[in-house]
């Protein structure tokens, strides 16, 4: 039984273009699918509605047998979004203020937050986006915040908007290798247009969105 199910999404611009035209597909939980289109195409509209952020004018999202539309309180702490530019954290505080903040706000256990900035330190320059205001950091350190914040708590359902912007070839790979070390039972929609690289480092499905449409 599919974990999520989109099952015939539309929504229109307010001068009535429509930018999703009956949008439909399942995910089973652990399932990667890699939804890839141009620019304007309606990729950020869909992962906005999939994390229950927009509603649809028609069809619905269920995930865990709850329809987001109606019931995201319930299920509000599987799903997990990521998108693009500044929006995300607090711009003033620097990425270990913000991420020990949401931390006291989850609840994370002092180890995990500890093994978390460990893991990253390692990996990549995060250092120095830990000792720096969010709104001074690079795109690519702003990215890897973010997707720090996903180590905070266990989400199922992971939505992530253009993730490989503004990251070199090395944090991508370790990007990828801490998704697929740390989420294999997660169910993640990337939205991105690198197809080649998410299509084969996660394994993912891949499914086009071309004017409104999936196809």
């Amino acid at each position: 039984m599919p974990a999520l199910e989109v099952k015939g999404i539309s929504r229109s611009f307010s001068n009535g273009k429509k930018v999703l035209d009956k949008i439909s597909f399942s995910a089973k939980l652990g399932e990667k699918i890699l939804i890839h289109g141009a620019n304007g195409s309606g990729k950020t509209t869909l992962a906005k509605i999939l994390a229950g952020i927009l509603t649809p004018q028609e069809g619905s999202v269920i995930w865990s047998s709850h329809d987001l539309q109606f019931s995201r309180e319930l299920v509000k702490s599987d799903i997990s979004w990521i998108g693009p530019g500044e929006k995300g954290l607090f711009p003033r505080l620097t990425g270990k203020q913000n991420l020990e903040l949401l931390s006291d706000f989850i609840g994370t256990p002092q180890k995990l937050r500890e093994e978390l900035f460990e893991y990253w330190r390692t990996v990549t320059p995060a250092e120095n986006a830990l000792r720096t205001p969010f709104y001074l950091c690079s795109t690519g350190m702003k990215q890897i915040l973010k997707i720090m914040v996903l180590g905070l708590y266990s989400p199922k359902l992971i939505i992530l908007d253009e993730p490989l912007k503004g990251l070199d070839a090395e944090i991508k790979e370790k990007l990828f290798h801490y998704l697929n070390l740390y989420y294999i039972e997660a169910t993640i929609i990337v939205m991105s247009h690198m197809i080649d690289e998410v299509e084969s480092s996660l394994k993912a499905k891949k499914l086009q969105l071309r004017e409104g449409k999936l196809c």
